[in-house]
């Protein structure tokens, strides 16, 4: 278990390193990507400092670049990326509503990957989670917003437009 811990952290390291290395080269697109990859892979084996290095790198990203395109993506996704690395990665209610609403963000920044990898964390954490009303009518909720955004999506690639979130 240990070497397996060791080998996700060290994959997480190496992504964490090319999100840097493509921030460095103005590339936002595969940075916020391989930042994210990271964080995924440190909140899995519980590596805080180093998450919270990612969490940082991701916030930065969205108060450039994506700022100046998507400013309701900048407003919103610094407060989720603080407060998941506050909650931790334990499955909780409140975990799975943020990572709902980072999918969300992603994908009126008009990144779907990003979205869709956010919103499938979201209803793995609500999986964990007792069965209650609460949860089920949050799972729904998730759905519907995946479906929404896989059908904007197709929408706009047979009409050629690009209105993420519209």
């Amino acid at each position: 278990i240990t070497r397996e811990r060791s080998d996700v952290r060290g994959e997480a390291v190496e992504l964490g390193r090319l999100g840097a290395l493509a921030a460095a080269e103005g590339n936002t697109h595969d940075a916020a990507t391989y930042f994210d990859w990271a964080r995924r892979l440190f909140e899995q084996v519980g590596d805080t400092p180093q998450l919270a290095r990612c969490l940082d790198a991701l916030a930065s990203l969205v108060a450039s670049d994506l700022a100046r395109d998507v400013p309701e993506f900048a407003r919103h996704a610094p407060v989720i990326f603080a407060t998941l690395e506050r909650l931790g990665a334990a499955p909780s209610y409140g975990r799975a509503v943020l990572l709902g609403h980072l999918g969300r963000c992603w994908w009126v920044a008009g990144r779907l990957d990003l979205a869709v990898a956010s919103i499938g964390e979201a209803l793995g954490v609500i999986a964990a989670l007792p069965s209650g009303d609460d949860v089920s009518g949050l799972c729904a909720f998730v759905h519907v917003d995946l479906g929404d955004m896989f059908r904007a999506d197709d929408r706009e690639r047979r009409t050629g437009s690009s209105g993420h979130g519209s």
